[in-house]
């Protein structure tokens, strides 16, 4: 009697051990499920999140541009009959343009103004309003040539290298006239001796007596050309020569 008793009690502890440890296996298997379904839940719902974002943004972005596309409408609606009324295009129209000349050379550029003399409303073959330049250094006009010109050299500066628009001009017209060199047969204005100057146009120049006291005496200047002096004699005056005493 007593084995059976012990026998019926293991059997019953082994059978509640059993059903604890279903108990166990059941419970982990439950909140294993509630954690996957509660992650799965969230990241749906971060994903919904993210494609739902630009898709706001988007519809913005429209509502947006619909807004700004129907301002600038009405501004441009409200622009046009102003501008019909300022530019009248003409039809069958040349264009006639007359400019300023180029402002002066400033950081590299030059200006000017251009006028359709025409008002054609158009601006197909406007002239250029603004060119590069230099700020060239040039030498003297050299002398006359036989041609009528006369030329100059113009450098410019290293940093213009390759910039030719605003060069001045380095020839231009000039007036030719064949000169000579002065020659004087009294080159040490002795007053007691007549001499003659032969200027650079091959004009002749005596000395001569002012009056009976006074001489004039020519002599050669610097750019070829003769010059005269008022000389007193300090005796007379006499064909262009000064007398010291009686004969």
């Amino acid at each position: 009697m007593d084995e059976q008793r012990i026998k019926e009690i293991t059997t019953t502890a082994e059978k509640e051990d059993s059903n604890q440890r279903i108990l166990k296996i059941v419970i982990i298997i439950f909140v294993a499920f509630v954690l996957v379904g509660t992650s799965v839940f969230f990241i749906f719902m971060f994903i919904g999140f993210s494609e739902e974002t630009p898709q706001n943004q988007s519809s913005t972005n429209s509502t947006e541009s619909v807004v700004k596309n129907t301002s600038d409408n009405k501004t441009e609606t409200n622009e046009e009959p102003s501008t019909k009324q300022n530019i009248t295009i003409k039809e069958n129209c040349t264009e006639n343009w007359n400019c300023t000349n180029w402002t002066n050379c400033t950081n590299g550029v030059q200006n000017r103004a251009c006028t359709d003399l025409n008002e054609c409303g158009t601006k197909e073959s406007i002239p250029n309003l603004t060119r590069k330049c230099c700020s060239w250094v040039c030498e003297e006009w050299s002398e006359c040539y036989p041609d009528d010109f006369q030329f100059r050299n113009c450098i410019k500066p290293s940093k213009c290298e390759g910039v030719e628009l605003g060069k001045p001009p380095t020839k231009q017209f000039c007036n030719y006239s064949e000169s000579f060199p002065c020659e004087d047969t009294d080159p040490e204005n002795n007053l007691t001796e007549a001499g003659t100057v032969t200027d650079k146009n091959n004009i002749k120049w005596e000395d001569n007596c002012f009056n009976e006291t006074t001489l004039i005496e020519f002599s050669c200047d610097i750019d070829g050309s003769a010059k005269s002096e008022q000389q007193t004699c300090l005796y007379a005056c006499e064909d262009g020569e000064c007398i010291n005493q009686t004969g």
